[in-house]
């Protein structure tokens, strides 16, 4: 997985941040949120894979375990676009994961929802932009697009560094995805993210850093496979 460090620091001093970048790039809720019809097309590898990552689905206790889960097994993470496609569009008789005739009866769309039995209950709500993704990426023909999406640049974390004053603030991160075609996308909502030292600084599902007692620590954060 490629990763961006961010470092974090707790003293008596005044906060202190670096320029956030100038970029007004769209966020995930703008651009997938809303009527499934109007949202974005959404990109097996730049979205669909990260989110699902990010969910906790291709995660170790979960499809991306060595067993996989429930006879459905996703690489760990999402460092095999092509096996995880294969593994998510490939129909199993009387369990179809991708119904891309009626798209929102898929099981891909109806247990993460909770819609029907799922053990790892509710992944994301109904309606919400994640299912917007998931749904909307199904009804185009679930197709896997790594080849179309050229290689993976770099990534940007914003502040790249932080100064906390004092226990209980937070700062809330901005991640960018920098593809080599040139595109830049505000990937924030896509990213997993995990400190070093949670006595330190915590970090939230969404990127939000909460600082927690004195000393140092990093955040790293995880988009795409590098």
């Amino acid at each position: 997985m490629r990763t961006r460090n961010l470092s974090i620091l707790f003293a008596c001093s005044a906060l202190c941040l670096p320029a956030i970048a100038k970029e007004k790039l769209p966020t995930a809720q703008q651009r997938f949120g809303g009527e499934t019809e109007k949202a974005e097309s959404p990109s097996f590898r730049r979205h669909v894979v990260p989110l699902a990552s990010k969910l906790g689905c291709s995660g170790r206790e979960c499809h991306g375990s060595f067993q996989g889960r429930g006879d459905f097994q996703l690489s760990l993470f999402g460092y095999d676009f092509a096996k995880d496609h294969k593994a998510i569009t490939a129909d199993k008789e009387h369990r179809i994961r991708v119904d891309r005739e009626s798209p929102e009866k898929s099981l891909f769309i109806l247990k993460p929802t909770k819609q029907i039995k799922h053990k790892g209950g509710e992944v994301y709500e109904e309606g919400s932009w994640e299912h917007n993704v998931m749904l909307k990426w199904i009804q185009e023909g679930a197709k896997i697009d790594v080849k179309e999406t050229g290689e993976f640049g770099r990534l940007e974390l914003f502040p790249k560094e932080i100064v906390f004053k004092k226990a209980g603030e937070s700062i809330q991160l901005k991640v960018l995805a920098h593809w080599a075609d040139g595109t830049v996308e505000d990937v924030t909502e896509f990213t997993r993210f995990r400190t070093n030292d949670e006595s330190v600084a915590e970090v939230h599902e969404g990127g939000l850093v909460e600082s927690k007692s004195r000393g140092d620590s990093h955040v790293v954060a995880f988009y795409d496979n590098g």
